[in-house]
C-alpha cells in the first residue's frame, strides 16, 4: 500500500549526480514492529536494485513490496510475520542498477508520521 509523506524522517538515496552510482545501505538492527512502514523513492525494482527486510538472527529476508516511484517518495507498508514481532530486523537496500532509473532511496522506519529515531546503526555506501 502506498501512502503520502511523513515528516522528520531521515532518508538515504543512491542518486548522486548519476544513475550509474551503486552502493548498499543497512538500517538497523531495530525491534520489528508488526507493521513496518518506510518511505521509498527512485526505482527499487530496476534490474540490480533490491529493498529487503532481514531477520537479524537468521538472515531470512522478505522483499519490501514497492513499485517504481521516481523522483518522489511513497510510504510502503509491510505486515511482518507474527513470529518476527519484537525480533531484531534490518532494512537492506542494494543498488547495483545502472543507466536510467538505476537508483533507489529508503527511509528509516516510520511510526505515527515521524521517524523511528531508534535505529542503532546506519551503514551506507550509497
Amino acid at each position: 500500500m502506498l501512502r503520502g509523506h511523513a515528516e522528520g524522517v531521515r532518508a538515504w538515496g543512491s542518486w548522486s549526480g548519476s544513475d550509474d552510482h551503486v552502493g548498499r545501505i543497512t538500517i538497523g538492527p531495530f525491534p520489528a514492529p508488526r507493521l513496518l512502514r518506510v518511505g521509498v523513492g527512485g526505482y527499487p525494482t530496476h534490474p540490480g536494485n533490491t529493498l529487503q527486510v532481514e531477520l537479524a538472527d537468521t538472515g531470512e529476508k522478505l522483499p519490501l513490496p514497492c513499485a517504481p516511484v521516481g523522483e518522489r517518495r511513497h510510504t510502503v507498508e509491510l505486515l511482518l510475520p507474527a513470529a518476527w514481532s519484537g525480533q531484531l530486523i534490518r532494512i537492506i537496500g542494494v543498488d547495483e542498477g545502472k543507466g536510467p532509473g538505476g537508483w533507489l532511496a529508503v527511509t528509516e522506519p516510520i511510526r505515527g508520521g515521524r521517524g523511528e529515531g531508534r535505529s542503532e546503526e546506519h551503514t551506507s555506501e550509497l
